[in-house]
C-alpha cells in the first residue's frame, strides 16, 4: 500500500484569500484575518494535511519526464498532477478567456 503525498506550490506566502473581501478590509468593514475564510496557514493544514511550499512556483512542466521546475531551480518528480491556476476572466477588449502563463502544460478552457 502507498501513502499519497500532496504538494502544494502557491507563489503567494499567505493563505488563500477572498478577493471580494479586500475592498471591505481597505475600507476598515472588516480586520485583515477576515480576508483569509479558511484561516490561517496552520489551521489549513491541521484540516487538509499536505506539503505546503508557500511562496514557490513553477517555472516549468515536463510531461514526459514527469518533472516539475521550481521558481527556485529545483526540480521534483510526480506520478499525478493537477493544475489549478485560479479564476479565469474574459480580457478587457478582446473577448478570448485569458490563459495562464504555464510552460509546457495543457492549457485550461475556462
Amino acid at each position: 500500500m502507498s501513502i499519497l503525498q500532496y504538494n502544494v506550490y502557491p507563489t503567494f506566502p499567505h493563505p488563500p484569500a477572498n478577493p471580494m473581501l479586500t475592498t471591505y478590509y481597505v475600507k476598515g468593514k472588516i480586520p485583515y484575518e477576515a480576508m483569509f475564510p479558511y484561516g490561517t496557514a496552520e489551521e489549513i493544514l491541521a484540516k487538509y494535511p499536505c506539503n505546503l511550499h508557500s511562496g514557490v512556483g513553477i517555472t516549468a512542466l515536463d510531461a514526459a519526464r514527469r518533472e516539475l521546475t521550481l521558481t527556485t531551480g529545483e526540480k521534483k518528480q510526480y506520478d499525478k498532477i493537477l493544475i489549478a491556476t485560479g479564476k479565469c476572466s474574459e480580457s478587457a477588449g478582446g473577448g478570448h478567456p485569458r490563459r495562464p502563463h504555464f510552460y509546457h502544460a495543457h492549457r485550461p478552457r475556462c
